[in-house]
């Protein structure tokens, strides 16, 4: 056994591509890591999505609050273009735009007006507003019902699989320990600090805990309103690399969480559950007949020249969501030694910088970027009574009327959908 896994200074809780990313930073600075992990690296919200890389994604019109994420995505952005030499492997990164499609008259009124704002009152002079006529000149195959989108060239995809496991890796070679198959109980606490965790096979003692679990965040550290939220995709036998495939839009009043390309060819889609459901039914990892349906019914609605494509797998998973649709990666004042990084509503976007900064507040006392928009005590004091079934819609709603800021999430004015 490493010295690491013997007598850890830090354990990591959770090796998705967070608890990987503050495993490895932390093991660069020369600390003592162990990481656990429940099931297997990348099992959980990382292994699930799509591995969208859209540096501003959602519909948000506050420009104060645009431009706080910015100093997160644009260095995530540069860390992730470095991060093949530092990590020396391939991760998948393919930089070939994205767009937020509108497909109604009054969605590309707002388009424009968010557009005008990136512009005008923060500078951005990289996002376009493409007409229908210029959005089927960069991607012909799309459906003739999109009206138009915003569009970024810088963004695209990569493989969260390929990244997760060569953060690990890295953080191997430079000392820091793993364990899989070993989930935390609980985590210790002894005279208002951390004292250890708990798992099957008894206490790890360790001076400090990174709870890393996204949507599993609350079960361990109860004061967090991290909610989980199911979301599904499938995936498509490859076909010719797209245009800018990399996409959010609304469909049947329903949001299309994004759509990718891999660069083997697959498609990828992914979307809302069926119905919403409890939060323990948020968990559930199996695919309805129907959602099956749905969801690969968004591949012929958006690219109907697509349509005899097979769709080869399908899955679910829940991701993390919090409040405000901002994660929670900071210090947690209740506990001594406690910290947390969870609740990400874009992980390939935010997950690589703040796994960073976390390590450098932890090693060194504070980060190179302030935490302070981050920061998970900025709850503190309010509570949340959540509805007790849930999908994004209704949970969108339920935050609008709680008077909590939209953040990063869609307009609440996609409505309630009426249960069967």
């Amino acid at each position: 056994m490493t010295n690491a896994e013997v007598h850890p200074e830090i354990v990591v809780i959770g090796a998705g591509l967070v608890g990987c990313g503050v495993t490895y930073q932390l093991a660069r600075r020369g600390r003592r890591v162990l990481l656990l992990e429940r099931r297997n690296i990348a099992s959980g919200a990382t292994g699930r999505c799509g591995g969208m890389v859209m540096k501003i994604d959602g519909r948000d019109t506050r420009p104060a609050e645009i431009a706080k994420r910015w100093r997160f995505v644009s260095e995530n952005d540069r860390m992730l273009d470095a991060f093949p030499e530092e990590l020396e492997a391939d991760i998948g990164l393919w930089r070939r735009g994205s767009l937020d499609i509108a497909c109604r008259d009054e969605e590309m009124d707002q388009l424009q007006a968010i557009w005008r704002m990136q512009k005008t009152e923060l500078g951005d002079e990289e996002i376009q507003l493409l007409d229908a006529r210029a959005l089927h000149a960069l991607s012909p195959v799309l459906s003739e019902r999109c009206k138009g989108a915003r569009y970024r060239p810088s963004d695209g995809c990569l493989d969260p699989f390929q990244l997760t496991h060569a953060l690990v890796r890295k953080a191997c070679e430079l000392g820091a320990a793993v364990r899989t198959w070993c989930p935390v109980r609980e985590i210790v606490t002894e005279a208002g600090r951390v004292a250890g965790v708990r798992t099957d096979a008894g206490l790890i003692p360790c001076d400090a805990v990174v709870n890393a679990t996204n949507g599993w965040a609350a079960s361990l550290t109860p004061e967090l309103p991290v909610v989980p939220l199911r979301a599904l995709a499938v995936i498509t036998e490859p076909a010719p690399a797209l245009p800018a495939l990399t996409f959010e839009a609304e469909l049947s009043m329903k949001i299309v969480y994004g759509c990718t390309q891999t660069r083997r060819g697959n498609i990828l889609v992914g979307g809302p559950p069926e119905k919403p459901a409890t939060m323990t039914e948020q968990f559930d990892e199996t695919v309805s007949r129907r959602e099956l349906a749905f969801n690969s019914s968004v591949l012929t609605e958006f690219f109907p020249g697509l349509a005899r494509l097979n769709v080869i797998r399908a899955w679910s998973g829940a991701m993390g969501n919090t409040p405000d649709g901002m994660p929670c990666v900071g210090r947690v004042s209740s506990c001594e030694g406690l910290y947390v990084a969870a609740g990400y509503p874009n992980g390939m976007s935010y997950a690589p910088v703040t796994a960073r900064l976390l390590a450098e507040l932890i090693a060194e006392g504070d980060s190179s970027i302030p935490l302070d928009a981050l920061d998970p005590n900025r709850f503190a004091g309010i509570s949340y009574t959540w509805p007790e079934r849930y999908d994004y819609t209704v949970l969108a709603e339920y935050l609008d009327r709680a008077g909590q800021p939209a953040g990063n999430r869609r307009e609440a004015r996609l409505r309630r959908e009426v249960l069967e």
